[in-house]
């Protein structure tokens, strides 16, 4: 369980100009709570890649974005959440790409193979999470919500104060 020292939340009806402004946001607030280390580009960049996925699978509502500041089992962490209604088809997509990430031993080899597999789909690559992982360092995990919700979570640790 997170214990929060600082939260912002967003509902965003995602397009390419907001996807922006809420990563400049994630990006000014994060540089505020943990200057000095990079987690302001991981959590910006989190941020815009999650952002993107709910304008091309989520529907037409607005996302939930909300960023956490806090201490998990006497770590710091930063934990960012989105939270967007998908299609089912969206969701069991999202559910493979997951669970493969869960799976996969080293996130850049898996990040490497999805850049790879990327010009050979047409849909749900994958990339943007896979990214997250590996450029991120960044645990990741999916949970579903009334049958069409999804909220995907992102941690991570941060450095000691």
């Amino acid at each position: 369980m997170l214990s929060e020292a600082l939260s912002l939340e967003m509902a965003i009806a995602p397009d390419t100009e907001r996807i922006s402004t809420a990563r400049r946001v994630v990006d000014d607030l994060t540089g505020h709570v943990a200057p000095g280390e990079d987690a302001a580009w991981r959590l910006a960049m989190a941020t815009h890649e999650l952002l993107e996925n709910v304008l091309k699978y989520g529907g037409p509502e607005k996302a939930s974005v909300r960023l956490d500041f806090g201490v998990k089992d006497g770590a710091r962490v930063a934990s960012l959440r989105v939270r967007n209604r998908s299609t089912v088809d969206n969701i069991a997509t999202l559910k493979q790409i997951i669970g493969a990430i869960h799976d996969a031993p080293d996130p850049w080899a898996f990040y490497i193979a999805a850049m790879e597999e990327t010009s050979k789909r047409t849909h749900g690559s994958g990339l943007g999470l896979a990214r997250i992982r590996a450029e991120g360092e960044m645990a990741i995990d999916l949970a579903l919500e009334d049958d069409d919700y999804v909220c995907i979570e992102a941690q991570l640790a941060l450095e000691d104060a």
